[in-house]
């Protein structure tokens, strides 16, 4: 399923949840199929996922949430997916950094608007952690 959701394969992925496979498994990283998929911007794949009962704020090992993988991801439309859910658009991972501080840093200026428009605060508090 981690391999599918990383590679966007939707039909596989639909194969997988109807067979009931472990949505909670996590790589040496701590990453769900859902950071997978939102890592990588396959905006398709990561809806299907939001959509089975997943905790949406649930952390990688570095403390990232879905929605900063999203962002890392660049794609706006897989951003969106996350904000409409009502995830917590100013969630820190655990250097502190925020959705919005990675889109900033990395000028994907259509995310930081979306973020913004939702009511996310630009805020960075660096910790060495």
């Amino acid at each position: 399923m981690l391999e599918a959701s990383r590679h966007g394969n939707v039909r596989e992925v639909e194969l997988l949840l109807r067979r009931g496979v472990n949505l909670n498994y996590r790589d040496h990283y701590g990453l769900t199929t859902l950071h997978a998929a939102a890592f990588k911007g396959h905006t398709n794949v990561a809806l299907m996922l939001s959509e089975v009962g997943l905790d949406l704020e649930c952390e990688d090992d570095e403390g990232n949430v879905f929605l900063h993988m999203a962002v890392e991801s660049g794609d706006v439309e897989t951003v969106r997916v996350f904000v409409e859910k009502g995830v917590n658009l100013n969630a820190m991972n655990k250097r502190g950094v925020t959705p919005l501080y990675m889109a900033r840093v990395w000028g994907y200026e259509d995310v930081c608007q979306l973020l913004m428009s939702k009511g996310a605060l630009f805020t960075f508090f660096f910790t060495s952690a």
